[in-house]
């Protein structure tokens, strides 16, 4: 029984180290619920990120994949973004003023690359180390063109040879999954139920 009490907690003790030192967090949430899209609106999707240490984060791409026949890509906002000290982009860097960033991690992209399927937000290395910790706010908007369902992969994915790359942790994937549906179903409005509500009474009450 001992034994197996020390098995337990030593388990418990390697779960929560390995929680400790997940250096990358991504957080993602929607403007409009994502499980009730409608076929020719819009999206947005607000990503956050946020590291343990400040200085930790050395390489970083950020993609959001799986979007299928269902969705396209329509926008995107990078943080810093085309700043004059940073003409393609840094984040996890200090901002000193006129659009300058220092100690950041540098984009080696134009802008956000659309391939289709996916969304490739940043992709960058910092040769100094990084600043702040964040939070870094990306958002991504995208049209929904069908029907269907899914789920959407935003961080730094394995199969693409993306990653997150660290002091803390040396090389992550960290990734989030945010299931989506199309049901083409539109939710009617306070003003239609109001307007259904009183041609329902004006009918009851109407003399036979």
């Amino acid at each position: 029984m001992r034994r197996i009490a020390s098995l337990i907690a030593g388990c418990l003790v390697f779960v929560c180290a390995g929680t400790a030192v997940s250096a990358l967090h991504i957080e993602v949430t929607s403007d409009v619920d994502p499980l009730r899209l409608i076929p020719d609106s819009d999206v947005t999707f607000t990503i956050t990120l946020t590291t343990d240490l400040p200085g930790e984060a050395r390489g970083l791409t950020l993609r959001a994949a799986g979007l299928g026949d269902d969705l396209a890509f329509r926008s995107a906002t990078v943080p810093n973004f085309g700043g004059p000290g940073s003409p393609n982009g840094e984040i996890f860097g200090r901002d000193i003023g006129f659009g300058f960033i220092s100690d950041g991690i540098e984009s080696v992209l134009p802008g956000p690359i659309d391939n289709g399927d996916n969304v490739v937000l940043f992709d960058g290395v910092s040769t100094l180390g990084t600043y702040s910790a964040g939070p870094e706010v990306f958002t991504l908007t995208l049209r929904v063109i069908g029907f269907g369902a899914g789920a959407i992969e935003v961080g730094a994915l394995r199969p693409f040879g993306d990653a997150y790359v660290s002091d803390v942790d040396g090389t992550s994937y960290p990734v989030v999954s945010i299931p989506y549906a199309v049901s083409g179903i539109l939710e009617p409005g306070p003003a239609l139920l109001v307007g259904l509500g009183l041609t329902w009474l004006g009918a009851v009450g109407r003399p036979r």
